[in-house]
């Protein structure tokens, strides 16, 4: 097949997320036929993926998620290999919704944020409590 179309590499660039020559000699090799093509990047690049996994990611996004009625949250760090993507609106986005999605995890499946929740309030209680007594201890020292 010496001509392949344009939707073709379109579908099989899609499918692999390679560039479009790449997918155009892919599909030349094999003849048209997609999942040899697939095949062949996956052969021919394999060690591409090698080296991009074993890249530094230097920069990334910590976000925070708290809820107002429990006053529980979450931390997320999401970690990139450049700041330009690391400053993106759609980086930005997927680091608040996975603080959000792991506080919501944690305390619809676990129940995690009800049990901090009352421990929380348990502690300041007992905070205040010392407060008062500290203070109560000071001004009769002091007075």
């Amino acid at each position: 097949m010496s001509q392949i179309s344009a939707a073709a590499v379109m579908k099989l660039r899609d499918i692999t997320g390679m560039q479009m020559m790449k997918c155009k000699e892919a599909l030349i090799k094999a003849n048209g036929d997609m999942d040899k093509a697939i095949e062949l990047i996956r052969i021919e690049h394999k060690n591409a993926v090698a080296k991009t996994a074993t890249r530094e990611t230097a920069e990334g996004r910590i976000a925070a998620f708290i809820d107002p009625a429990t006053k529980v949250g979450a931390l997320v760090e999401v970690r990139c290999e450049s700041a330009p993507v690391a400053k993106s609106e759609l980086f930005i986005q997927l680091a608040n919704d996975l603080a959000k999605q792991s506080f919501r995890f944690l305390f619809q499946r676990h129940n995690i944020g009800a049990n901090l929740f009352q421990r929380a309030q348990r502690l300041r209680l007992v905070e205040m409590a010392g407060e008062a007594d500290f203070v109560a201890d000071l001004g009769r020292r002091f007075v």
